[in-house]
């Protein structure tokens, strides 16, 4: 079985649709073989809110670092080819944990 080495123009349409923040493309001969997605939010409420959704989100995919610096949270998440069912699934994930912290968070 071959690896998928580079996103599809379907795949790449559907990624960068679904996640509605900031995103960087990495190329390596052409062909773009990873994403890396970003997205910040602002902590407006207590640090255990915040500390609650760091611990949540680090949990539902794989392939991220999470940084809180002062009241700023910053998700990175790598997206390859062949992760790229599971970074859907994060997403809807995610939509769901930043609903349940809205009192506390502004992103």
């Amino acid at each position: 079985m071959n690896k998928i080495t580079a996103f599809t123009p379907k795949h790449l349409q559907n990624l960068l649709n679904e996640w509605e923040s900031d995103y960087k493309l990495k190329t390596h001969d052409g062909e773009i073989r990873s994403i890396e997605m970003t997205k910040s939010y602002e902590v407006s409420g207590p640090i255990t809110t915040a500390n609650t959704f760091i611990i949540n989100v680090c949990r539902m995919y794989k392939y991220m670092t999470v940084s809180k610096q002062g009241s700023t949270i910053t998700l990175s998440i790598s997206v390859k080819p062949e992760t790229v069912d599971d970074f859907l699934a994060f997403c809807n994930k995610l939509q769901l944990q930043e609903k349940a912290s809205k009192d506390g968070l502004i992103s």
